[in-house]
């Protein structure tokens, strides 16, 4: 199975006897709602095997990954762009839960023989990256999910942490950001929050992490998820368990503005030597 990192920054032409790249529609059901998205395929060769990779938004999701994915579809991955449960048209409804549901059956689907031979994608080659609060719920579908062969967090958000640390009027005062999430009642998201913050916690995770391909990438301007109570405090106890988690940062903000090429770059570079 072939990758193409030489492609992340231009164009990969078509070659003779290639089927072409396409972006297909995203369309299933999970048992927190019904998943809509987009599906990015590179060209092949008839009978190429490709890996993948699932990316997952932020809160509330205004932040696009596209970019991301159509640098990675070049060199080769197949790119799930999927909306979360009760944005952007998804279905059901937004919860902290459904999130880590939501993206364990898109890693499943990903992996199942409709994908396969629709998308023909290898099952042993599936990544998860995510930014934001895509982040956290990278961070725990890789607790959860043990075929994942690899996991990017991108300016990962650990919402937990105000839980932990008493500041609930500054996450309240967040959740107001996503008046556009269709939520069940005006209070459901918050007391959803709540309801999980202890299980999904980052100060949590490392013993199930410490054994998991992690890649980390922080923001030294990032005041939304500062990498010095959101990613540090993780990174270093999974160093401490002896894992074998990476650590990047990068003098940018949250979204990376500054830097959209480096950070895609990072990520391949962290992922294509992983495919086989």
């Amino acid at each position: 199975m072939n990758v193409y990192p030489e492609f992340i920054d231009k164009d990969r032409p078509v070659l003779e006897g290639e089927e072409a790249p396409y972006i297909g529609e995203l369309e299933f059901e999970t048992e927190v709602g019904r998943i809509i998205g987009m599906v990015l395929v590179p060209n092949h060769k008839p009978g190429e095997k490709h890996p993948a990779i699932v990316l997952l938004h932020g809160f509330p999701g205004h932040n696009s990954l596209l970019d991301i994915g159509h640098a990675l579809r070049r060199a080769g991955f197949v790119v799930f762009n999927p909306f979360a449960p009760g944005a952007w048209g998804s279905g059901g409804y937004y919860t902290f839960d459904g999130l880590i549901k939501a993206a364990s059956a898109i890693v499943n689907y990903a992996a199942s023989e409709e994908c396969q031979e629709k998308y023909h994608i290898c099952p042993d080659n599936i990544f998860l990256a995510g930014h934001s609060m895509g982040g956290y719920t990278c961070v725990n579908t890789m607790r959860r999910v043990p075929a994942l062969k690899a996991g990017v967090c991108l300016m990962p958000f650990d919402y937990p942490w105000f839980f932990e640390n008493g500041q609930l009027e500054t996450i309240k005062g967040l959740f107001t950001l996503g008046t556009i999430l269709k939520q069940e009642t005006e209070t459901s998201m918050y007391e959803n929050a709540l309801a999980n913050y202890e299980e999904t916690a980052f100060s949590k995770a490392a013993e199930d992490l410490k054994d998991r391909n992690m890649l980390f990438v922080g923001g030294a301007k990032d005041d939304v998820a500062p990498v010095d109570t959101m990613i540090e405090p993780l990174y270093n106890k999974i160093k401490e368990l002896g894992g074998k988690a990476e650590y990047i940062l990068y003098d940018t903000d949250h979204s990376f503005n500054d830097c959209r090429f480096k950070v895609i770059k990072t990520i391949a570079d962290y992922i294509c030597p992983m495919v086989d």
